[in-house]
C-alpha cells in the first residue's frame, strides 16, 4: 500500500530535530578548520625558525668590501678578464681582479676604515662577485693596451702614475689628465715622456738613419700607422750587415710607440708569442737567421689578428681564443723568409753599412734620443693628426695594394709632404717589386723554372713532364707534386715579371702551361 512521505513542513518535530544537528556540524567544522590553520601556522613558524637558524647572519665584511669596490669603475680586457680601476686627483690606479695586487690593496682600504681585516671568506666572495660583474655585466668598459679609439679620436697611453693619454685627432693632439679611455697596464711596460711641440722633421731623418727618401717614407708611414689600434700594419724588416743600425733603428721606432723593458726578443715559439703579444704593444724580433714555413704562418696571424685556443686555467674543458693584432718589426742579416705569403706582409728596408767609427756611437745616439724623446713624440703625433686630416681628401681608390690601411696611411703622409699621395703606392709597389726578385733569384725552383724559360715563349705539359725538364738545373730529384705545390704559390710573383704560370685539367690529369710576356708594366702593386 502506497504511503505518502510527510514533508518537513508537516511535521514540526522533524523540522526541530534537524536544525540542531546542522549548527552542530557546522561549529565541528569551523574548530577542525582552526586547529588545522594553527598548526599549519606553527609549522610554518618553526621551518622558518629553522630556515632563520641554518642562515649565516648578515655579512657586513662582505657589504663593506663591496662599497669599497663600488668607488671603483668595472674594466675587461681583451682575454675577457676582470678588472677595477680607481681614480683620484693625482694618479689613476688599475689592478686585476683575480689578483693578489688587488686582493692585498682591498684588504688595506678595509683595513683603514676598519682598523682589522675581513674575514677571508667575506674577501673571496667580493672577488668573486666583482670578477663576475665585470666579465658579464653590459655596462663594463674595455680596457686598451697602450693604444686606443673612442670613435672620435685617437688615444695614446703614456702609462705614467698620473694616468695621463694623448688625444689625437685631425685638429691636433693633447694630453689629457684623465682620459676617458682605461688603459691595460703592466710591470713590463716604461711610461712615454710628455709629448712637445717639435716640427724639425730634419731632425728626425737624421735621427733615424734611413739612406734613402723612399725608404724614410716607408718607415714614417709604418710608425704612424702603428699608432692606430687594431689596424693591420704590414712588418717592418730592417735589413742590413752588422753595424747598419738596423737594431739602434728598431729600437727609436720601439720607444716613439711602446717603451718596454723587454725592447727586442727573439722568435718564440706559439705559446710565447701570444703572451709577448698580450703584454706588449709592438713586437721587436732581433737577428732573425731563417724563419720557417710555420714561424712565418705565426707572425702573418700577429699582423692580421692572431688566434690561438687554450682552456682557461683551472676551468677544465673550457676554452678561450686569444686574439692580439700588433705592429711587428724585425731585424735580420738579409731575408729571413721566402714564404710569399710573409713576403706580401713586409715592408723591408734595406741600410747599408757605416764606418768602424759610427758603428761605436749606437749608445751615443740613443741617449740623444732619450734627451728629446718629448720632442720626437710631439712631431711624430703632429704628422699623424696632419696625416688623419689629409686622408679625408684622398680621392676614392679601388685598385690598393695588400695592407691598404697602411697604403692609406702612406698616400696621406705623401700630402702633408706636398707630394702626389699615388707616388707612395709607386713606392710601395717597387719595394713589393723587390721583395718578389729577391724571391725569385733565391728561390731554387724559381731560378730552374727561369732558366728553363730563357729561350723559350710558351711550354706545356704535366707536372711530371715539367719536374723532369726542371731536374736537369737544380740538384736532387724534382716530385712532382712538390713542384706543382711550389708553382701555384709563386704565381703572384712570376706575374709581376712577365711570367705567367697557369693550371688546367685534360683527360691525362693536371696540366701546367708556363708563358713569356715580352712587355711587362712597370707595376709591382699586388691588389689584395
Amino acid at each position: 500500500m502506497f504511503k505518502r512521505k510527510r514533508s518537513a513542513e508537516n511535521n514540526p518535530a522533524f523540522t526541530q530535530g534537524a536544525a540542531q544537528p546542522a549548527a552542530a556540524v557546522a561549529a565541528a567544522h569551523s574548530r577542525r578548520q582552526a586547529r588545522a590553520d594553527a598548526e599549519l601556522a606553527a609549522r610554518l613558524n618553526e621551518m622558518t625558525r629553522q630556515i632563520s637558524a641554518a642562515a649565516p647572519p648578515a655579512d657586513d665584511d662582505f657589504d663593506a668590501l663591496m662599497a669599497i669596490a663600488r668607488q671603483g669603475k668595472l674594466l675587461r680586457d681583451e682575454r675577457d678578464r676582470g678588472h677595477l680601476a680607481w681614480d683620484n686627483e693625482h694618479a689613476r690606479l688599475v689592478l686585476p681582479i683575480l689578483s693578489s695586487e688587488f686582493s692585498s690593496f682591498l684588504t688595506q682600504q678595509f683595513y683603514q676604515f676598519h682598523q682589522r681585516q675581513p674575514r677571508p671568506r667575506s674577501l673571496a666572495a667580493a672577488i668573486g662577485v666583482l670578477n663576475g660583474q665585470a666579465r658579464f655585466l653590459p655596462d663594463t668598459t674595455f680596457m686598451h693596451l697602450r693604444r686606443a679609439s673612442d670613435g672620435a679620436a685617437f688615444w695614446l697611453d703614456l702609462a705614467r702614475s698620473e694616468g695621463e693619454a694623448v688625444r689625437i685627432d685631425e685638429n691636433g693632439w693633447e694630453v689629457i689628465a684623465h682620459p676617458p679611455v682605461y688603459f691595460l697596464r703592466n710591470r713590463l711596460q716604461n711610461p712615454l715622456p710628455i709629448p712637445e711641440v717639435f716640427y724639425d722633421i730634419h731632425a728626425l731623418q737624421a735621427l733615424l738613419g734611413i739612406p734613402g727618401k723612399d725608404e724614410a717614407v716607408l718607415v714614417l708611414a709604418w710608425l704612424l700607422a702603428a699608432y692606430i689600434p687594431n689596424m693591420p700594419v704590414p712588418m717592418l724588416a730592417l735589413l742590413g750587415p752588422q753595424g747598419s743600425g738596423k737594431t739602434t733603428l728598431a729600437r727609436i721606432l720601439r720607444n716613439l710607440i711602446d717603451p718596454h723593458q723587454a725592447e727586442l726578443l727573439a722568435m718564440p715559439n706559439e705559446k710565447d708569442l701570444a703572451l709577448a703579444l698580450e703584454h706588449q704593444a709592438v713586437l721587436v724580433l732581433d737577428n732573425l737567421s731563417q724563419l720557417s714555413q710555420q714561424q712565418s704562418n705565426r707572425l702573418c696571424r700577429a699582423v692580421t689578428g692572431f688566434g690561438y685556443l687554450k682552456t682557461r686555467p683551472r676551468h677544465a674543458g673550457e676554452a678561450e681564443v686569444i686574439g692580439f693584432r700588433r705592429p711587428i718589426i724585425v731585424t735580420a742579416l738579409d731575408l729571413p723568409s721566402h714564404v710569399p705569403d710573409w713576403l706580401d706582409r713586409t715592408v723591408a728596408i734595406r741600410l747599408e753599412a757605416r764606418p768602424p767609427e759610427m758603428c761605436a756611437q749606437e749608445m751615443r745616439v740613443m741617449n740623444k734620443f732619450r734627451a728629446q724623446q718629448g720632442k720626437f713624440l710631439g712631431l711624430v703625433l703632429d704628422l699623424l693628426s696632419r696625416a688623419l686630416a689629409a686622408q679625408r681628401k684622398l680621392p676614392q681608390m679601388y685598385n690598393f695594394p695588400r695592407m691598404a690601411d697602411y697604403a692609406g696611411i702612406g698616400m696621406a703622409l705623401m700630402s702633408v709632404f706636398r707630394q702626389p699621395p699615388e707616388r707612395f703606392l709607386q713606392v710601395l709597389a717597387a719595394n713589393a717589386g723587390q721583395l718578389s726578385q729577391d724571391l725569385l733569384n733565391q728561390d731554387p725552383v724559381a731560378l730552374a723554372l727561369q732558366t728553363f724559360m730563357s729561350d723559350k715563349t710558351e711550354w706545356n705539359g704535366s707536372p711530371t713532364d715539367l719536374a723532369r725538364q726542371l731536374s736537369q738545373f737544380m740538384s736532387g730529384k724534382v716530385i712532382a707534386s712538390s713542384l706543382s705545390k711550389r708553382l701555384r704559390l709563386l704565381q703572384i710573383n712570376f706575374s709581376q715579371f712577365g711570367m705567367h704560370v697557369s693550371f688546367s685539367r685534360g683527360h691525362q690529369g693536371c696540366l701546367i702551361a708556363v708563358k713569356r710576356v715580352d712587355s711587362v708594366k712597370n707595376d709591382h702593386n699586388i691588389v689584395s
